[in-house]
């Protein structure tokens, strides 16, 4: 049975991926957030005016999830800590 919401039928375009898969990676990090970001606002703003309105703001929670998980991954890649030296100088690890 298909799932509309977290992996719908008509997104599955080769085995083991989907339309989105194929977007994260003709895109920099940054527009991919960008384009979760919209289609996170385009759910809630039509919620109910095409599909079920539940169906909408979860397809909406999807899209703000995933980007919430894109942005921590781009943090997590910006922390650089700076070398620590003990007190004898000697670089920590």
């Amino acid at each position: 049975m298909s799932d509309p919401v977290n992996h719908p039928a008509h997104y599955k375009l080769f085995p083991g991926q989907e339309a989105i898969d194929i977007i994260r990676a003709a895109l920099t990090p940054e527009e991919f957030r960008g384009y979760l970001k919209g289609n996170a606002l385009k759910y809630r703003l039509r919620a109910g005016n095409k599909d079920d309105l539940q169906q909408d703001i979860n397809k909406a929670e999807w899209y703000r999830l995933r980007l919430i998980s894109e942005a921590a991954k781009a943090a997590a890649e910006l922390v650089e800590w700076p070398e620590v030296a003990d007190i004898n100088g000697h670089i920590q690890p």
